[in-house]
């Protein structure tokens, strides 16, 4: 009856481990991802460069995308796109979780300039954790302007904003607000109104 009891103890503690989880931060720091738990939602940012034109002082190539799914059996069906273009530039595809610090992504067909940067179409590519954030969602702003706020209301507007396109990385949402880090020359913190940001 021990042995009996020993094994189903195993085999329990082994289903457990079997079972990674989702942590939000930075994939080998080119791929951002978030994980809301209260709702399963994954949501991620892409940029990546190479090469170097002298004539414009840029990146020759570059590869961006924003990604939006939900966790399910380990696993991310995603779409994704260049923010700001989810009809014109829409690209579906996986994430998959391999553990709790591993996970791949492929997608159906690769965006503009992935192909010379990161080719996502050929096959799935494995990412590592490389910094762990507490973000519960990422987003871009879709307003064309949007104000920090120091608390949740409208008499707190603070002078910094942020324009159309730009990402942010969330740390909590309360009621209509999210609070929010901008990663510029500079991290800006504070409260940005959700009605601000894309909608998932």
């Amino acid at each position: 009856m021990k042995t009996v009891l020993i094994l189903l103890t195993v085999l329990f503690c082994s289903s457990i481990q079997e079972s990674p989880k989702f942590i939000s931060g930075k994939y080998d720091n080119e791929l951002h991802l978030a994980f809301n738990p209260n709702n399963n939602i994954v949501t991620g940012y892409f940029n990546s460069a190479t090469g170097y034109d002298e004539s414009t002082d840029r990146p020759k190539f570059t590869c961006v995308f924003y990604l939006e799914g939900k966790l399910e059996n380990n696993k991310v069906n995603i779409e994704s796109y260049y923010p700001l273009k989810k009809e014109d530039d829409l690209i579906l595809g996986a994430i998959n979780l391999i553990d709790n610090s591993h996970l791949s992504i492929k997608l159906s067909e690769d965006h503009g300039g992935c192909w010379n940067v990161q080719p996502f179409s050929n096959a799935p590519i494995n990412y590592e954790l490389s910094e762990k954030h507490t973000w519960i969602e990422i987003r871009y702003i879709s307003k064309e302007k949007a104000n920090f706020y120091s608390d949740k209301n409208d008499s707190s507007m603070r002078k910094s904003y942020l324009i159309k396109g730009d990402i942010v990385y969330i740390d909590r949402i309360e009621d209509n607000w999210a609070y929010c880090n901008y990663y510029g020359v500079k991290t800006t913190t504070g409260w940005i109104k959700l009605e601000s940001l894309n909608n998932l």
